[in-house]
């Protein structure tokens, strides 16, 4: 998934937990990267979470 978007979380300085997230959205541990692979222009906009199936991230994803 992160392969066909511009901005997709990387986890480049480890996890982070929602409320963690949410109770600072400029934690250090909230990585956004955009380093491409596709080119998909309908989603240039979007930002993806792999691990989505946990619905204890829905509210990072708000975050990012």
């Amino acid at each position: 998934m992160a392969i066909l978007v511009k901005y997709y979380f990387s986890a480049n300085n480890v996890t982070i937990t929602s409320s963690k997230a949410l109770n600072n959205p400029y934690d250090y541990r909230v990585t956004i990267d955009s380093t491409s692979f596709f080119q998909v222009n309908y989603m240039q906009d979007v930002v993806t979470d792999n691990h989505y199936d946990d619905p204890n991230r829905k509210e990072r994803h708000i975050v990012f």
